[in-house]
């Protein structure tokens, strides 16, 4: 299957089939893969009277920096994963997905930076650079609070149930550390 538009309607429709299974109900999709089947639909007979979908930067070099693909959704069109309860991170580049996107309960994430910098994937990049990176990802993104019942900070894996590290805590004087109601301690996975 491929991404499918509804040219009346505007709806671009993403299918299930079309991202590639992480772990669990964790998806990835690259934002290269869905640029291109837009484009082969743009290109189709019954497209090609339509606007055109998105706008691509492709990955480029600025004063000695690789930047990473920009995609930009365009003229009015929309994006819907097929519905389900699953998480799907968009890979490859920043977009504006999350800005056009038909919310169901699709959890979905960009991860745009403003800095992106494109990652030469061969040679140098390591399974171990690679690694660093996700654990890096986890850490700032991923479902993370204070057990106070263990007196320890807990990081859970991607699907926000299963721990993934804990830390002990402990206030500067070694007495056990206390929060009061209305005290935040806990920090969710990021809101689209």
């Amino acid at each position: 299957m491929a991404p499918s538009i509804n040219w009346a309607t505007k709806v671009i429709t993403v299918p299930t089939a079309d991202l590639t299974l992480l772990s669990g109900s964790l998806y990835e999709y690259s934002i290269n893969t869905f640029r291109l089947a837009l484009k082969d639909l743009e290109d189709d007979e019954v497209g090609m009277p339509f606007l055109k979908t998105h706008e691509h930067t492709p990955p480029h070099t600025l004063a000695g920096v690789a930047y990473g693909r920009e995609i930009q959704v365009i003229n009015g069109y929309t994006v819907t994963f097929q519905d389900g309860q699953y998480g799907v991170n968009i890979i490859g580049g920043n977009s504006n997905v999350s800005d056009v996107l038909n919310r169901n309960q699709v959890s979905v994430n960009t991860a745009n930076s403003a800095g992106l910098i494109q990652v030469d994937t061969g040679g140098t990049f390591s399974s171990a650079d690679r690694t660093k990176l996700e654990w890096i990802h986890k850490i700032s993104k991923n479902r993370m609070e204070v057990d106070i019942a263990a007196q320890q900070l807990v990081l859970y894996d991607d699907n926000g149930t299963t721990v993934l590290q804990r830390w002990n805590l402990a206030c500067s004087g070694s007495e056990s550390v206390q929060t009061s109601s209305g005290v935040q301690a806990k920090r969710s996975a990021p809101l689209l």
